[in-house]
């Protein structure tokens, strides 16, 4: 079983998901989150999602937002992500269990000297080898093109209403099944009932308004996605 992350990579979990807009419980509808870091470098800390929801209304639908910020060594990508979600013990229809994440229906979000600076940084530190090992050659490439000022960042939310399930909590588990010339850096996802929160319909709207707060942003996720594999690689040995 995967160490427990402490310090730096609990940080990074946590504050990433700040940096994506999604608060503590931010109002009587969000019932819970969590967030997946770099769910395909093979030194990633967790494969899947598996996120607890209680005191639940158990005779009204449950809301979920699926939010994925990706990179693409391609400037115009042209692959998908796809992820698979379902609550524990419950079946689902297809069309409600499985996600296409198109990159061409995804929000393109603009790079910035201060994302590429931060990235540099991060990357500079480490071998080509090193880098594969730790975060799959795939994503390596995809970060290398951002450096070298090139590639794409992704970004979009997709938002699942399910129907009342009769019981007081439930387990979601979600997971990505394939990728398509885009890698996922992070999965945000946010259980409630009622009112969805701005937030939780477009949790990327927001970037495409100042260039230079993207780039802070963006380098500040990125950055900690590397904290989490690297924690999580060196508890490994």
């Amino acid at each position: 079983m995967p160490p427990r992350l402490t310090g730096i990579a609990f940080n990074a979990l946590i504050s990433t998901a700040l940096l994506l807009g999604f608060s503590p419980l931010a109002g009587a509808a969000v019932l819970a989150r969590d967030e997946l870091l770099t769910p395909f470098a093979p030194q990633a800390p967790r494969k899947a999602l598996s996120l607890q929801a209680t005191s639940i209304d158990p005779s009204k639908p449950i809301w979920v937002s699926y939010s994925v910020l990706a990179i693409s060594a391609s400037e115009r990508p042209s692959g998908d992500l796809v992820l698979e979600a379902s609550f524990d013990g419950i079946a689902l229809p297809l069309t409600d269990s499985r996600m296409s994440f198109a990159a061409d229906r995804m929000t393109s979000m603009p790079r910035t000297g201060t994302l590429v600076g931060g990235l540099d940084a991060e990357v500079g530190k480490r071998s080509k080898e090193e880098l594969d090992e730790a975060l799959g050659p795939e994503l390596n490439a995809a970060l290398q093109a951002l450096v070298a000022k090139k590639g794409t960042i992704l970004g979009k939310t997709i938002v699942k209403t399910y129907a009342a399930t009769g019981r007081n909590e439930v387990r979601l588990l979600a997971s990505f099944v394939k990728s398509s010339a885009v890698q996922p850096m992070s999965l945000a996802v946010v259980v409630g009932q009622g009112e969805i929160p701005a937030e939780s319909k477009d949790a990327f709207s927001k970037y495409t308004t100042d260039p230079s707060w993207n780039g802070k942003v963006l380098a500040a996720v990125i950055s900690f996605a590397f904290a989490a594999v690297w924690v999580f690689k060196k508890f490994r040995r």
